[in-house]
């Protein structure tokens, strides 16, 4: 891999698409990480209080499979794979954000849910069919519809002044580069970041493939172990992952890319390299990110920025006493967000006898959700306040 990120940095420094760099620009952080490790600390050295919001179950507010929770305005955004639902801060259904159909204020898919923060708009993603994005205002009202041309995997807005498009793995002679950028009227601005491997594992792409900190646009490819800053003028290496033996290798990539997708992905989930960087957030404290080794299982990872400290929750003790028992959707601030599944409190399934008998008779502030929940209602939205320094 060093091959190819000696490749990439002689891109930034000669490669007339981006501007110059200087030595203060390219400087990075290394999370050198074991996939083996197994330390176990309790979780309470990390968050110090959580939040657990049950939210309001209506039939226009049923919540299918998350994709990610976003707090904007005083307001906690649900995005599923079919839509995008508003809740109030104590848990009260506001609104869907647009709708479903074929109409000139409505979307086919809602394969994305974007908040631009400096114009204070919110945007759905809609790439599965038609590639339009759709634009909405602070108050949740349709404001227009535009077409793109480039399949991709994500839309990200930088600073206010036009986006990222994040094209992803996938592999086409039009684009060979995993960036373009676009102005606010999706006139192309600029390519950034060629693609370094023939592979074609559209398959096997992160979950999530970017996200937005700072109104910036940050990227992590596939088998890159690189994050990019990406702005309007160009694009750094911020952050690198250094895996050990775990780190995949040109030469089993290579071994494989002939291979179906389908046989890919296996060949990948059991090698023992760590294969995806996914669902990453960050904010100025914090960085939450995971990643997935074919041997070893997937990792949790928190990182302290003042401290530049990681925790690994693989190692954590007691995280079901924080209700912590699913993926993280989302950050903000010294807050992030996951979920708790009443069901749990009231169902009969082994997993909920277990967690009724070690957790609910044993912490009062999630046996107290039992009174206010029932089996089948919308998840609980925990939130776990992060300890400040």
């Amino acid at each position: 891999m060093s091959k190819y990120l000696n490749i990439l940095i002689a891109i930034l420094v000669f490669s007339c698409n981006s501007t110059e760099i200087t030595e203060s620009m390219v400087e990075t952080k290394t999370f050198v990480l074991d996939p083996t490790d197994n330390n176990k600390i309790p979780i309470s050295e990390v968050i110090e209080e959580v939040i657990f919001l049950p939210l309001e179950t209506t039939n226009e507010s049923l919540i299918g499979d998350i994709r990610s929770i976003k707090y904007f305005n005083n307001k906690y955004f649900i995005h599923d794979y079919e839509k995008v639902l508003c809740f109030n801060e104590d848990g009260t259904f506001h609104s869907k954000l647009g709708s479903f159909g074929s109409g000139p204020d409505q979307y086919s898919s809602c394969d994305q849910f974007i908040i631009d923060e400096v114009n204070g708009y919110l945007m759905i993603n809609s790439q599965r069919t038609r590639m339009e994005l759709l634009m909405y205002n602070s108050t949740l009202q349709f404001l227009s519809k535009r077409k793109y041309s480039d399949p991709l995997e994500s839309i990200i807005p930088i600073d206010g002044k036009g986006f990222c498009f994040y094209l992803g793995n996938r592999n086409s002679e039009s684009n060979k580069h995993y960036v373009k950028t676009f102005d606010y009227d999706f006139n192309v601005q600029n390519n950034y970041i060629e693609k370094s491997f023939t592979i074609d594992h559209s398959i096997t792409s992160p979950f999530y493939s970017s996200y937005s900190y700072q109104n910036k646009a940050y990227v992590y490819p596939m088998f890159e172990n690189v994050i990019y800053e990406v702005d309007m003028e160009g694009y750094v290496p911020k952050y690198r992952f250094d895996f050990g033996n775990y780190t995949i290798t040109e030469e089993f990539l290579k071994s494989i890319e002939r291979l179906s997708l389908r046989d890919q992905l296996l060949a990948l989930k059991e090698s023992k390299y760590v294969y995806n960087i996914d669902r990453v957030f960050e904010s100025d404290k914090w960085m939450y990110f995971q990643y997935n080794s074919g041997t070893e299982g997937m990792h949790k990872v928190l990182f302290n920025k003042e401290l530049d400290k990681v925790y690994d929750t693989r190692g954590f003790t007691h995280m079901a006493d924080f209700g912590m028992m699913s993926l993280m959707y989302g950050m903000d601030g010294d807050d992030i967000y996951y979920t708790l599944d009443p069901n749990l409190l009231h169902g009969t399934s082994e997993e909920a006898v277990n967690f009724q008998k070690f957790i609910l008779s044993k912490n009062e502030a999630i046996r107290k959700l039992k009174d206010k929940t029932e089996n089948g209602d919308n998840p609980i939205l925990v939130i776990g306040k992060l300890k400040s320094n």
